[in-house]
């Protein structure tokens, strides 16, 4: 769920993930990595993938999908 409301507590949203994403981003840094690090937080990697999802649409990640290697977005 990525949203918290009446059924879904913030801990258990999206958007509650989203901040933890960004502190492992310190360097740019493989996608794979970032979700081993990342990974005890989610229930499994779709539900890594829309967080990631979520901050790239809000511009707040760059994803080079060639290399799969986050960063930060400037």
């Amino acid at each position: 769920m990525i949203v918290p409301g009446k059924f879904v507590n913030f801990s258990d949203s999206t958007l509650s993930h989203l901040a933890r994403i960004l502190a492992a981003i310190d360097e740019p840094t493989s996608l794979t990595e970032l979700f081993t690090v990342t990974r005890k937080h989610f229930e499994g990697p779709s539900e890594f993938m829309y967080a990631m999802d979520v901050l790239y649409v809000l511009g707040a990640i760059d994803i080079d999908l060639n290399t799969k290697v986050v960063s930060r977005a400037h």
